[in-house]
């Protein structure tokens, strides 16, 4: 009798731990499928939140680059603007500059000049070179008679 009674015992002490894995490895096997399906979940919503966030930057990232390229644009057209508003004043200020300028050669000797220099002004400033024999230009005298403001008379002694 106390071998059955201990192999009866064995016997149910192994029946009784098989039924205790079989529900242990039950409950495992719910954890782990709940830990599977939590994992997924978590993934997929940072797959979609990756998504999103990779189009939300894309779409910030052509916006900067379309705004770049429009101040580019603006930029060059308003340096070329700049440039040429610079050389169109420039060009004023030479022509303004120039408007006070004369220059006039007699194209055979004399001793009196009327020149219509256009200068419409009541002061006028005169130098005067003379060409010498030896092709280099010398200052001289003159009166000058300014007879309106677009026109003067030279006198000078000949030399």
């Amino acid at each position: 009798g106390r071998i059955d009674t201990e192999i009866s015992d064995r016997q149910a002490a192994v029946s009784a731990e098989a039924t205790a894995r079989t529900a242990a490895d039950t409950a495992l096997g719910g954890r782990i499928d709940s830990e599977v399906s939590r994992a997924t979940a978590a993934e997929n919503a940072i797959a979609a939140d990756l998504s999103s966030e990779v189009s939300r930057a894309t779409a910030a990232e052509n916006a900067i680059a379309a705004d770049l390229s429009a101040e580019v644009t603006r930029a060059l057209a308003a340096e070329a603007d700049l440039s040429s508003r610079i050389n169109s004043s420039g060009a004023g200020v030479r022509d303004d500059y120039n408007a006070t300028r004369f220059t006039f050669q007699a194209s055979a000797a004399a001793t009196v000049h009327t020149i219509a220099h256009n200068l419409n002004n009541s002061f006028v400033d005169v130098g005067v070179l003379v060409e010498r024999a030896n092709g280099k230009y010398t200052t001289t005298s003159c009166r000058l008679k300014k007879l309106i403001a677009t026109r003067s008379r030279s006198t000078s002694a000949p030399r």
